[in-house]
């Protein structure tokens, strides 16, 4: 290209002064990208040395653990367990972390969380986990005047004329049930509380999991042979901390 451009000089003035005068405005955005970018691994360096410091400041068992959970209310269990391992090692003290699924897989890769609460199964190559007890149903959240709030159980027929709203972790991971059609989907969730919200200004109906949903103008209802969701807690392969390694030596006892 460079060859060519020397032996035809007029073509190379028509091609590279547009192409410079473009690239022009665009120098700031690449400096934006790459602040963003900068900003989010000092941010994880930050965390983890600020974990790291936590866990040398005592020769007894002490310092944090941080556990990632999408928002949820089963949260029996695993604190259950916080409570057990809390009362042999008092000097230990739990974070719970917020985020959606891939937001959490980075966190637990890097480090900043020691463990992750998920509702699907995991990559069994680069985790390890325990199966807990808790499952979900997948069904339908409605206002409490809706016609279908005297149904017990929806089927796949019942949802073809109705406007619905899906969760965009579900649409990532293609667990969209087949009976819906993309045209029937009129909004896309991250938080299940703004699924809450849409539901009760009648923007249509809900798809989602039977969980924190405890609210009395709202009615969850389940679809008709659907399979449940079962829940993981995961942590990386080779523990690295003793923290770690003690309160995976709690799990496995319990279950």
């Amino acid at each position: 290209l460079l060859s060519f451009l020397t032996n035809y000089p007029s073509i190379k003035d028509i091609l590279l002064f547009p192409l410079l005068k473009h690239l022009y405005f665009l120098i700031p955005f690449f400096f934006l990208m790459l602040y963003d970018l900068l900003q989010e691994s000092a941010n994880q360096i930050l965390s983890l040395s600020t974990k790291t410091l936590e866990e040398m400041k005592s020769d007894t068992l002490a310092g944090p653990l941080y556990i990632g959970t999408g928002q949820t209310d089963n949260l029996k269990e695993v604190v259950k367990m916080m409570k057990l391992f809390q009362e042999r090692y008092p000097h230990i003290q739990f974070h719970l972390l917020s985020g959606d699924k891939e937001t959490l897989l980075k966190q637990l890769e890097s480090g900043i969380l020691d463990f992750g609460l998920f509702i699907r199964d995991y990559d069994h190559n680069l985790y390890e986990g325990i199966p807990l007890k808790s499952t979900n149903s997948l069904g339908i959240l409605v206002f409490k005047d809706h016609p279908f709030a005297s149904k017990k159980i929806i089927k796949a027929n019942d949802l073809k004329e109705e406007k619905i709203m899906v969760a965009r972790q579900a649409m990532q991971d293609q667990e969209i049930p087949d009976f819906i059609e993309h045209k029937q989907i009129v909004a896309v969730f991250d938080l299940p509380e703004n699924a809450k919200i849409m539901v009760k200004e009648k923007l249509g109906i809900a798809l989602i999991p039977d969980t924190c949903y405890q609210d009395p103008d709202l009615k969850f209802i389940p679809l008709e042979n659907m399979p449940l969701y079962h829940w993981h807690l995961i942590w990386k392969k080779k523990a690295s901390s003793l923290l770690q390694k003690k309160f995976i030596e709690i799990l496995k006892s319990e279950y």
